[in-house]
């Protein structure tokens, strides 16, 4: 298997942008979600979502959107500067690779 580059690994990431990579439910927190955005990733926190959405994955004003309107309100959201972006320069080489791999099972 050959062994991608820090900025081959990255530059897969960033064309993948904006990604949602998981969706998980809390009992008192409500949902949280990674992400793959332009700038960084989005890591899982506690009540990410409370401020935003009330908790709630999606939010109740996406419900009955097609597929391409779903899309285009997920990128939107992303962009929200209440979600704590990770900036790709800050993460670590194993933190990348595992972004990486996490992406390509996805795919």
């Amino acid at each position: 298997m050959v062994s991608l580059t820090r900025e081959e690994m990255l530059e897969s990431l960033m064309k993948a942008a904006p990604r949602l990579m998981q969706v998980v439910e809390t009992m008192d927190m409500g949902f949280e979600i990674a992400a793959i955005v332009q700038d960084g990733v989005i890591n899982p926190e506690p009540g990410m979502l409370i401020g935003i959405t009330g908790g709630c994955w999606p939010p109740p004003s996406w419900v009955g959107l097609s597929e391409d309107e779903f899309q285009t309100s997920l990128a939107e959201f992303l962009m929200n500067p209440d979600l704590m972006v990770i900036p790709w320069a800050e993460l670590s080489e194993s933190e990348i690779q595992e972004w990486h791999t996490a992406l390509l099972t996805l795919n």
